[in-house]
């Protein structure tokens, strides 16, 4: 078989070796007996699948509707991306020659031929023979110098190559300019199939070695699909994909999809275009090792741009589906490159498409400064009415403020307020302060916690129409809490100002729902929200067991400084006649029915221990006198039967004035041993049985209840006739200092 060259000249100048390219690029062998065989140029093309890839531009709520913060990728922040450089001429640029319609170079020097029977190459190649054979000395000569390749079945006869024109090696047309490939269209039949671009300065010798783009041409002329060829390695650096009637020589502003392969073949990124302009719609990113043909499944990241070129918005996928994991939404002008500090707002779903969760950044940085939490099958779109919770973050990444709003709506429900130095992952265990708001959106109650646990430290009530971050001067009712969760105390303010007008402190394990009748202090205050009076009130029954006078001035919170006298109304129980040396016991007996209790100072008497040691119970007899007893008792002998009625008594020797105000500002009776009537103290020796005892002469107890800003003690003395007597502090203090400050306080 004999393969054959057809040489058209289309102007006079160079002179060019035989042509013999194979399309696997190689030259002329050396050796006599190779066979030189000029083929069909064929190239394989993986076809992509037909799925086209949507991103469709997804409304934006405002910044309270956006969004929650999850992990970001190196290629979404576009930080290590370094874009690809084109080459000068690419596809999608024109080719030097503009081809018309037909396929054909247009060629303004001459036009093309305009009959069909036969091939333009073969009507050329006619009229250069029969010019030839009428004057071999016309201008186009061929060289002398011709090289001759015999084989057994082939030999090519040498012809000038010329510097522009055509050249056709069975179905591959050839286009020349200066000498060298410009591109060439490639036959099936009479069927144009590919046209092939070449890197500058390729002979036809090496034009198959040299290939720049090939792209594919379908039934109706139309490129249907391109690859972007590696000079050297000839290795697929770029596939393309068109808009459909896409003609050749106008492809460049209808590229629809451009791919950038990786050295390993694979797909590492590609583009969107806009049709009839070059401007880039969208950027792909791919997971690694991702086939061409297979790409559809395996996006990893789309960007979104606008008609100024910024990215607008993104959403990452999962690999090997098209399930989105997250989208993405940028500050204006957020340059594709850049795009990793300009993130505004990032949404993550869960398996079934739903937003769970988002973040709002800071322009110009990853910081976030806000985070959102979804209610449950919320879709993308529609996110901004299904936001559960909304979490405020300061410069340092610690949540200062969060929102919980209702389902459906854009209603805030409740407010948040956290400790200074908050970490969103314990957040939990650092709310400050919690406000609950109505329908209309003022605030109604609300409550303040302790730091690193759930533990409440006060509620809060409100008058009507209290508006959120103006709701100070609108608290009505304030209760605060102790360590176990039960309240302590409460007040009363006055609308629109902070002035306290009632004010409650209560009793131990006191709750919300019994603190009626759990009232231990209830103070009486002016409209100016001074205090003057409180009134200490019986558990159970508010039944009035004392009354405390305040210095003018005095605010609540501050009282306690500055009490101007007190008095416990202890209530006397007169030991005579039945107990003339029991006044320790018949003492305490009154201090624990103003307690509450309702004992007998008889059978209290017959209760007490007894012992010849007055550290250890009673020694003598308080039913009547007896020569030798002291008829002595210490606070010792005494705290059983104290702990007995009320757990919390104790002795307190040496006990100080400070202490002693503040248990009775405490409600508590001081039971204390001093001398009748406080005399001199006169000490002698008693008997006890076989021991000896030094005692006091006269000594007594009586019960502390009170005190004045004279400088006195108010108290109940079991054998005097007053009600309630009064001593100073100085007369007091220095018989007490002689007996060793001994008291039995009685809680």
């Amino acid at each position: 078989m004999r393969k054959k060259m057809v040489m058209v000249t289309l102007c006079c100048g160079l002179t060019l070796s035989t042509l013999v390219p194979t399309v696997q690029g190689e030259g002329i062998g050396s050796t006599a007996n190779t066979e030189i065989i000029i083929s069909e140029t064929e190239t394989a093309f993986e076809e992509e699948s037909n799925e086209q890839v949507n991103v469709a531009d997804e409304s934006n709520e405002d910044n309270a509707d956006a969004v929650d913060e999850t992990q970001r990728d190196e290629n979404l922040d576009g930080e290590n991306e370094t874009p690809s450089g084109e080459d000068k001429r690419d596809a999608t640029e024109e080719p030097y020659n503009k081809p018309s319609d037909d396929g054909e170079v247009e060629n303004s020097d001459k036009e093309p031929s305009e009959e069909t029977n036969e091939t333009e190459g073969d009507i050329l190649n006619e009229k250069v023979e029969e010019k030839a054979e009428k004057d071999n000395k016309e201008e186009l000569r061929i060289s002398t110098e011709q090289i001759e390749i015999k084989t057994e079945r082939t030999e090519i006869e040498t012809k000038e190559i010329p510097a522009d024109g055509e050249v056709i090696v069975d179905n591959v047309h050839y286009f020349l300019r200066d000498g060298f490939v410009d591109y060439a269209h490639v036959y099936k039949g009479d069927m144009l199939i590919r046209i092939q671009e070449y890197y500058p300065e390729s002979t036809i010798e090496q034009a198959e070695e040299h290939i720049k783009y090939i792209f594919e041409i379908d039934l109706n002329s139309f490129i249907e699909q391109a690859v972007k060829l590696d000079e050297v390695t000839q290795k697929a650096t770029s596939y393309y994909q068109y808009y459909p009637e896409t003609k050749y020589g106008n492809h460049g502003y209808n590229i629809l999809y451009i791919f950038d392969i990786d050295d390993s073949g694979y797909i590492s990124q590609a583009s969107k275009r806009e049709k009839g302009t070059k401007r880039i719609v969208s950027r792909y990113q791919y997971y690694p090792k991702t086939a061409f043909g297979n790409h559809g499944d395996h996006i990893r990241y789309i960007f979104d741009l606008n008609n100024s070129g910024y990215v607008v918005s993104a959403s990452q996928r999962e690999k090997g589906t098209k399930r989105i994991l997250a989208r993405y939404q940028y500050h204006p002008r957020t340059k594709y490159g850049n795009h990793g500090n300009n993130i505004k707002y990032i949404f993550n779903f869960d398996q079934s498409g739903f937003v769970t969760k988002a973040s709002k950044r800071a322009q110009g940085s990853k910081r976030t400064v806000a985070r959102y939490d979804y209610y449950p099958n919320t879709v993308f779109g529609k996110h901004g009415k299904s936001i559960s919770y909304i979490y405020n973050f300061d410069t340092s990444g610690y949540v200062t403020k969060a929102t919980k709003r209702e389902k459906g709506t854009k209603r805030i429900l409740t407010w948040y307020h956290y400790y200074s130095g908050t970490s969103f992952a314990k957040r939990g265990n650092n709310i400050e302060y919690i406000f609950n708001l109505d329908k209309s959106g003022y605030v109604t109650k609300s409550w303040r916690r302790a730091k690193n646990s759930k533990r409440i430290l006060a509620e809060y009530t409100y008058y009507s129409g209290a508006v959120y971050g103006k709701q100070g001067p609108k608290i009505k009712y304030i209760f605060h809490y102790d360590l176990d969760g039960f309240m302590t105390n409460s007040m009363t303010r006055k609308e629109n100002s902070f002035t306290v007008t009632n004010a409650y402190e209560y009793y131990p394990q006191t709750t919300i729902l019994n603190r009626g009748k759990n009232i231990k202090y209830r103070f009486t205050i002016d409209k100016n929200g001074l205090l003057s009076t409180a009134y200490l009130k019986e558990k159970g029954t508010n039944h009035t067991k004392g009354v405390f006078q305040f210095h003018s001035g005095t605010k609540y919170g501050s009282h306690w400084t500055r009490v101007k006298s007190q008095r416990l109304y202890v209530q006397k129980i007169k030991q005579n006649p039945e107990l003339p040396w029991g006044c320790a016991v018949v003492s305490l007996t009154q201090s624990l029915n103003f307690k509450g209790h309702n004992l007998d100072k008889i059978n209290m008497a017959r209760a007490m221990p007894y012992s010849n040691d007055p550290y250890k119970g009673y020694v003598g007899s308080p039913f009547r006198s007896q020569q030798g007893d002291p008829n002595l008792i210490y606070p010792e002998g005494l705290r059983s039967l104290a702990k007995k009625y009320q757990p919390g008594s104790e002795v307190v020797n040496n006990i100080s004035d400070k202490q002693i105000l503040s248990e009775l500002q405490q409600g508590n009776p001081v039971n204390v041993w001093v001398v009748w009537k406080f005399a001199p103290v006169q000490w002698k020796w008693y008997y006890a049985g076989a021991k000896r005892l030094y005692a006091p002469e006269e000594y007594h107890v009586i019960t502390l209840t009170g005190y004045d800003d004279k400088g006195n003690y108010t108290y109940t003395d079991p054998a005097g006739s007053l009600v309630t007597s009064t001593v100073s502090k100085i007369k007091f203090n220095d018989i007490f200092n002689q007996l060793g400050r001994r008291a039995l306080i009685v809680r």
